[in-house]
């Protein structure tokens, strides 16, 4: 009850902006007569229940946590003008000193907020202007299909993965976003569904390049025991280039990290493809994935046609 009137004071105390220091807070858990275990039990009961929501590293306590729900609505619908998902920080600055009413010494604590609950990024390439994923093109670069027709010839291999998931979360591609262009290559294109990176060698000075898509995989009655066909959405990475190898696999890694925090229950199930021309070979393992890999280099240097798949008929699908 105690700390039910301290929120509510802070509400009404605060209406334009409801939010109070972390310190502060801290400093009003002190002041009552509660154990240290008290108090944390009654922080977490707080924001359990809707009433607060904390960001100790950024010094903030949201006390209605429905005023940020409307920030974050406003900012993936402004009635103003944003291509391909990026937005000028004075454009959005603007709109929440016209529209919000919140004062300019909060903006930077707001868009680390904002940051952490991933929906929106600074934009590596250009100070000043933020990436929004929620309003990205539906339509893939013209920039990203020509390089891929390009370099997609019969000859070349293209290696890659696709990860089956029981069901794509909310929001999921812009979690994943931001890491793999912090990580891997600050070169992109990027649209709703996808994701293109160019990884340029500094010795040889040779590109290699990662198409990452979303997508969906139908599953067949035999193989998942139903009464009809289901489908699973999909993730599909493909590599490129004389750094396809190490690429597929700082990619592979990010993925499966980047699931582990964020969804530790959400089963992956990893296919190994192979592409040469209009042919594509799906490994699907029953051994060590090392061996997988073996496999898939054998495909690599030429030492089986991917037309064919008699050299592993358990674990090659065409």
């Amino acid at each position: 009850k105690e700390w039910g009137n301290i929120v509510k004071k802070a509400k009404f105390s605060s209406p334009i902006l409801p939010q109070m220091e972390f310190s502060d807070f801290l400093r009003q858990q002190r002041s009552s007569s509660m154990t240290s275990a008290e108090e944390q039990l009654v922080s977490e009961q707080l924001e359990t229940g809707g009433w607060i929501l904390r960001f100790p590293k950024l010094n903030a306590v949201i006390v209605r946590p429905q005023w940020l729900a409307d920030v974050l609505r406003s900012l993936v619908s402004f009635n103003v003008k944003c291509e391909n998902g990026k937005m000028l920080e004075k454009d959005i600055k603007t709109r929440w000193e016209k529209n919000l009413n919140i004062p300019s010494n909060f903006h930077s604590q707001l868009f680390g907020i904002l940051q952490q609950f991933q929906v929106c990024f600074p934009n590596p390439n250009k100070a000043e202007e933020w990436l929004i994923p929620f309003l990205f093109s539906e339509e893939k670069p013209k920039e990203v299909v020509g390089i891929w027709e390009m370099i997609n010839n019969p000859d070349r291999v293209i290696l890659g993965r696709e990860y089956s998931l029981p069901f794509l979360p909310a929001g999921v591609f812009g979690r994943l976003f931001i890491p793999l262009i912090e990580n891997i290559s600050k070169a992109f294109f990027a649209w709703k569904n996808g994701l293109f990176l160019t990884v340029e060698n500094s010795q040889s000075q040779q590109e290699s390049f990662l198409l990452l898509e979303l997508g969906s995989r139908i599953i067949s009655k035999e193989e998942s025991n139903a009464k009809e066909e289901t489908t699973m959405p999909t993730i599909l990475i493909q590599a490129t280039g004389p750094e396809s190898s190490s690429l597929i696999l700082k990619v592979d890694a990010e993925i499966k990290q980047f699931f582990f925090h964020w969804f530790p229950s959400l089963r992956l199930d990893i296919r190994l493809t192979v592409t040469k021309g209009n042919e594509i070979v799906f490994l699907n393992w029953d051994d060590i994935f090392s061996e997988c890999q073996q496999k898939e280099s054998i495909i690599v240097n030429g030492e089986f046609d991917v037309s064919r798949s008699e050299l592993f008929p358990e674990h090659f699908q065409t």
